[in-house]
């Protein structure tokens, strides 16, 4: 993308020399008569165009280079996540990520993206206009804000309709999947007239919403090109007004508008093209949902497996059969010692060892201050931390002993924190916490999302598993649910999730 942005830069640098030409023909050749200036002008254009053509090229192989980088990098992933889904029996969106790959490299090899990198140099070009005459610079500035006031008019008009159209038709064939890949039953049962029948009604609901939309943008495109013509023409008379009455050079009335062309045409692109500009930004969010820092809760009835696959991720245990693989590397392959920094982990028993807060928090390592301070600080701990005895000198004793279930367990998430560790394993670390407890572990989880840090929670509480991006079920050691929070807590795994309990007063504190 760096290179293609470079060659952009010498790409319009070279597109202004044509204009340059035709003003020294108008101011110079036409004047002198002389061949010789006339020859030499136009070797030197013909070279610069010859230059353009070249790195037009060069743009073009740089955007697909890109999306062939970026096939590689995505294909792989969308397809794991397809697959996964499909064993999951997450419904809908197996091939949405493969398609949605397909369509972002298809976007950089088409002219809208060429067109984005052409449109930053409108205020050069109207800057180069204003150079040879401020009228004709006004002028152009102001129908370069009219078809400016007519994109954004585009995004507005067209954004809604266009991601409810893709919408439409991803559904529209998902459903033409599903009948495929249920042919058997249709067929063998006499089902497919009615199946077809139901998909033929979504199908021409879908065609009848890509003909609104398409007419809209047509309208739009149109009225795109006519403006731009428009803007052209008002230049090119006012520019012929200017060579009339103040004896101006032709050569400015002409120069200016081969300027005004070249500046307004990726402006007028990007409108034509706009339905496919919001279909790649809209693959573009979607992909991203593949990238770290994503957080997964993992809920289940007791003995299902929970705490079982949370040491099997964290690599305590180590599979009977399978992988468990981190950057595409089996856990088996790392050295522990080089791997263990970039893993927090915090067990059902949040036992600590017998030392320091701070001995604890730096792993028994070398106590680095600012790095325990900060862990405790992430962890939501350090005020804790500080109202005990001794603060961070405070020793624990064997096993925590000496503290509180609720602050050990406080202090072993601060641990798993130190260092700021890429991937963090949690199991039930609201387990012993109170209200208070439990707000400041639901806050080191949203700084710890904001870092880019992958989270995986095991729990029980709704009110914790809500706020995490995906939900895994288990049950009886295997995956029987996954998919985004809301789609499965809505679902009938939601009576695995139990609801956040409410202190209970005591009969003391009732008569208080």
């Amino acid at each position: 993308m760096l290179l293609a942005a470079g060659a952009s830069l010498l790409l319009n640098l070279a597109m202004l020399i044509p204009s340059l030409y035709t003003l020294q023909i108008f101011d110079r050749v036409f004047a002198s008569r002389s061949v010789e200036t006339l020859a030499m002008l136009s070797v030197l254009t013909f070279v610069a165009l010859g230059f353009a053509y070249c790195m037009d090229v060069a743009r073009a192989r740089a955007l697909a280079a890109a999306g062939r980088t970026l096939q590689c990098a995505l294909a792989a992933p969308a397809l794991e996540q397809a697959l996964l889904h499909t064993a999951s029996g997450i419904d809908g969106t197996h091939a949405d990520g493969m398609r949605d790959v397909a369509r972002l490299r298809n976007f950089l090899n088409s002219g809208g993206i060429r067109a984005l990198f052409d449109a930053p140099w409108l205020p050069i070009y109207l800057l180069a206009i204003g150079l040879m005459h401020p009228l004709l610079g006004l002028a152009a500035g102001i129908g370069a804000v009219a078809l400016a006031l007519l994109a954004v008019a585009t995004e507005q008009m067209t954004r809604d309709a266009a991601d409810a159209a893709l919408r439409r038709s991803r559904m529209v064939g998902r459903n033409a999947e599903s009948l495929i890949r249920h042919a058997e039953v249709l067929v063998g049962m006499g089902m497919s007239r009615s199946a077809v029948g139901a998909w033929r009604e979504a199908h021409e609901q879908q065609l009848a919403a890509d003909t609104a939309l398409g007419d809209v943008s047509a309208r739009l495109s149109a009225l795109a090109r006519v403006a731009r013509q428009l803007v052209q023409l008002t230049v090119l008379a006012l520019g012929a007004w200017l060579v009339i009455d103040t004896g101006a050079s032709p050569g400015i009335m002409v120069a200016a508008t081969i300027l005004l062309s070249r500046a307004l045409q990726p402006v007028e692109h990007l409108i034509s093209g706009w339905k496919y500009l919001v279909e790649a930004r809209g693959a573009w969010q979607r992909l991203s949902a593949l990238e770290a820092g994503e957080s997964l809760g993992i809920i289940g009835a007791s003995g299902s497996g929970k705490t079982t696959l949370a040491r099997l991720l964290v690599g305590v245990w180590q599979p009977q059969t399978g992988a468990v693989r981190l950057d595409n590397a089996n856990m088996v392959h790392w050295d522990r010692g080089e791997l263990g920094p970039h893993l927090g982990y915090l067990p059902q028993d949040a036992s600590l060892f017998a030392g320091t807060v701070a001995q604890n928090i730096a792993r028994l390592g070398t106590v680095d201050a600012d790095q325990v301070i900060d862990a405790a600080r992430r962890a939501q701990a350090h005020d804790m931390i500080q109202r005990l005895p001794d603060g961070y000198d405070t020793r624990v004793g064997d096993g925590g002993t000496r503290l509180s279930g609720g602050q050990r367990q406080r202090i072993a998430l601060a641990r798993a924190l130190y260092g700021r560790p890429k991937v963090v394993v949690l199991d039930e670390p609201d387990a012993n916490l109170d209200a208070a407890g439990v707000s400041a572990l639901k806050a080191a989880l949203r700084t710890l999302k904001a870092s880019g840090a992958t989270v995986i929670v095991v729990g029980h509480r709704a009110g914790l598993m809500s706020q995490f991006d995906k939900i895994a079920v288990m049950n009886e050691g295997a995956l029987i649910a996954f998919g985004p929070a809301a789609q499965v807590l809505a679902g009938p795994h939601a009576r695995s999730v139990q609801p956040l309990p409410l202190p209970v007063a005591g009969p003391k504190e009732v008569a208080a």
